[in-house]
């Protein structure tokens, strides 16, 4: 079987979330969940800290934001009619400005799966590279946790607390960042040792 390659930076990766239309329970006729939100944290993989940070409200156009989404993620309507943008504005703007086709990202959760779709139905070019790391199935199994363990409380056992609201893409990209920071700190293989070696010596009797 044929893998596909695929060249990145690697001393640059990308924190991405998502936010989503959701509902309590199954979702109306005809609607179906959509992004509506994208943080974007970039990391350097050298220094692991944060480099820069933003987000953007994206237009939905499959699904109404229920009560119990803006509830959860603090969207209104009125947010994504005033300030959203289609999702093929918001992907040219992150990969011009954050180089995102040349960088692997990570997320908590399957999320590529959702952009994939998203791109997909909507008819937008991939913004993100296919360099993709499911940083909470790594905590799992670096942690050995036999289930799922969620952003937060991740974040909580090392003593990172949220700088906004959670279930804001910009905040909870920023929290997954500095997890991945955390993370990087107990599995970074340390730097080789160099010894010099010497020849030994030779005298010749004469």
């Amino acid at each position: 079987m044929m893998i596909a390659k695929y060249k990145v930076r690697l001393d640059r990766v990308l924190s991405v979330d998502f936010e989503m239309t959701c509902w309590d329970g199954e979702p109306p006729p005809g609607q179906v969940s959509e992004i509506i939100q994208i943080g974007i944290t970039e990391i350097d993989n050298e220094t692991m800290t944060r480099v820069r940070s933003e987000s953007w409200y994206v237009r939905n156009e499959l699904s109404e934001v229920s009560p119990y989404c803006t509830a959860l993620t603090g969207i209104t309507p009125a947010i994504l009619r005033k300030r959203g943008i289609p999702l093929g504005e918001a992907g040219r703007i992150i990969a011009k400005k954050y180089g995102s086709r040349n960088k692997g990202w990570l997320a908590w959760g399957s999320d590529k799966s959702a952009i994939d779709r998203d791109c997909h139905v909507k008819g937008v070019e991939p913004f993100l590279s296919n360099a993709f790391f499911n940083v909470g199935l790594l905590y799992s199994m670096v942690a050995s946790e036999g289930r799922s363990v969620g952003l937060d409380e991740a974040a909580a056992r090392f003593g990172i607390s949220f700088e906004g609201r959670p279930h804001d893409a910009g905040a909870d990209a920023d929290v997954l960042a500095e997890v991945w920071c955390a993370l990087g700190g107990l599995i970074r293989i340390p730097e080789p040792s160099i010894s010099i070696v010497t020849k030994p010596s030779i005298s010749l009797a004469l």
